[in-house]
C-alpha cells in the first residue's frame, strides 16, 4: 500500500521479475528439511544440526548460483534486471537459512505468538520504515530490495531468539536420511508449487514491458492475500496435526469438512472483490493504479482453487506423498508457460 505510492509502476515491475526469481530458488534454499523437523514425531540433536548446515549450505550454494549467472539473467531479460540487483537480491538466500529451523521448531510447537511478533515486527522495520526512508530519498528499485533484506535478517534473529538452538556439528547417517527422504522431495514439490505460481512474471517479465507487468502482479497480489493469509493459518495449523492422525478415515472425515469451508469462505471473498475491484485497487494501492481493475477481477474467481489446492499439498505433505503431487504441478507449470509464450 506504501509503496505503491511512493515509487512509480516501472520500479514494481523490475522488483516483480526479482521476487520472482529469488521466491522460487529461496525453496530450494531450504531444502525442505526444516519442514522435516515439524512433521517428525521424534526428534534429537542429530536432526536439528543436519537441518541447520544442510539450509545453510543450501542457501550459500543459491547465493553463489545466482553470483554465477547473473549476468545471463540479465541478459535474458534485455538488461531490465541488472547484474547486482540480482546479486543484491540474492543475499536473502543465507538470511532465510539462519531462521529455518527455529521457524520450524515454532510451527512445530503452535508458537504463534511469536510467528505472528517475529513476521510483522520485521515486516514494519523492513517493507516499511527502511522501504519509505530509501524510496523518499530517492533509492528506486534498491529501496525495495533492501527491505526486502533488512526484513529477511531481522525475521531470522527473531526466529533465533524465540527457538534457539545449538550451532554444534553433529552427523548420523540415519538421521540424515530420515531428513533427507522428507525433505529432498518435499522441496521438490514446493518448487513446482511456487514455480508454477511465479512462471507467469517469470516469462512475461522477458515478453512485455516493466510498467505492464506491475500492472497485472498488482492485480493479482490483491486477489492473492486472502488465500494467501487464509492458507498460511491453516497450513501452519493442519500440516502439524494432519502429521499426528494415523486414521486415514478421520483424516478424510477432517479434509473433507474443511474444505466445504474453504470453498464457502473464498466464493465470499471472489464475489466482493469482484464487485469491488475498483474501490479496493484505489484503497491498496491509490487512483494511480486503477487499470489493475481487470486484472484483479479477473484473477477473483481463482481464489478458491488457489486455497484448495494448498489444503491438499498439506494433506500430501503430512502423508510423505509428495512425489504423487509433483507430475500434477509440472503439467499445470508447461500448461501456463506454454499459453504465456
Amino acid at each position: 500500500m506504501m509503496s505503491a505510492r511512493v515509487l512509480p509502476k516501472e520500479v514494481h515491475g523490475v522488483f516483480a521479475i526479482l521476487n520472482s526469481f529469488i521466491f522460487v530458488l529461496s525453496i530450494t534454499s531450504e531444502g525442505g528439511v526444516s519442514s522435516a523437523i515439524v512433521q517428525r514425531k521424534e526428534i534429537n540433536k542429530k536432526h536439528i544440526s543436519i537441518s541447520f548446515y544442510i539450509t545453510m549450505i543450501l542457501g550459500l550454494l543459491m547465493f553463489l548460483t545466482i553470483f554465477g549467472f547473473s549476468g545471463v539473467i540479465a541478459n535474458f531479460y534485455d538488461e531490465k534486471v541488472t547484474q547486482q540487483q540480482l546479486i543484491l537480491a540474492s543475499f536473502i538466500f543465507i538470511f532465510k537459512s539462519l531462521g529455518s529451523v527455529s521457524r520450524a521448531f515454532l510451527v512445530r510447537n503452535f508458537e504463534f505468538k511469536q510467528l505472528f511478533i517475529a513476521n510483522n515486527l520485521s515486516f514494519f522495520i523492513g517493507n516499511i520504515i527502511v522501504v519509505y526512508i530509501l524510496a523518499t530519498l530517492g533509492y528506486g528499485i534498491y529501496a525495495l530490495i533492501y527491505g526486502y533484506i533488512i526484513t529477511q535478517f531481522v525475521q531470522s534473529v527473531i526466529y533465533y531468539l524465540s527457538a534457539k538452538h545449538s550451532f554444534k556439528i553433529y552427523w548420523a547417517k540415519e538421521e540424515f536420511n530420515h531428513l533427507f527422504y522428507f525433505g529432498s522431495s518435499f522441496m521438490l514439490l514446493k518448487i513446482t508449487n511456487f514455480l508454477s505460481s511465479q512462471i507467469d512474471k517469470l516469462l512475461l517479465g522477458k515478453y512485455v514491458s516493466v510498467e505492464l507487468l506491475s500492472i497485472y502482479e498488482k492485480g493479482q497480489f490483491i486477489s492473492k492475500m486472502p488465500p494467501k493469509y487464509f492458507g498460511n493459518s491453516i497450513d501452519a495449523i493442519m500440516f502439524s496435526s494432519f502429521s499426528k492422525i494415523s486414521d486415514p478415515d478421520q483424516k478424510n472425515t477432517y479434509f473433507s469438512n474443511i474444505a466445504l469451508v474453504i470453498i464457502a469462505i473464498m466464493f465470499f471473498f471472489s464475489t466482493f472483490i469482484f464487485f469491488n475491484a475498483e474501490l479496493l485497487v484505489q484503497f491498496f494501492l491509490g487512483k494511480n493504479w486503477l487499470d489493475t481493475v481487470p486484472y484483479l477481477k479477473i484473477f477473483a474467481f481463482v481464489m478458491p482453487a488457489m486455497l484448495l489446492a494448498r489444503f491438499g499439498d498439506i494433506i500430501v505433505r503430512s502423508e510423505n506423498k509428495m512425489f504423487k503431487g509433483i507430475p500434477i504441478k509440472v503439467g499445470f507449470l508447461i500448461a501456463v508457460a506454454s499459453i504465456i509464450i
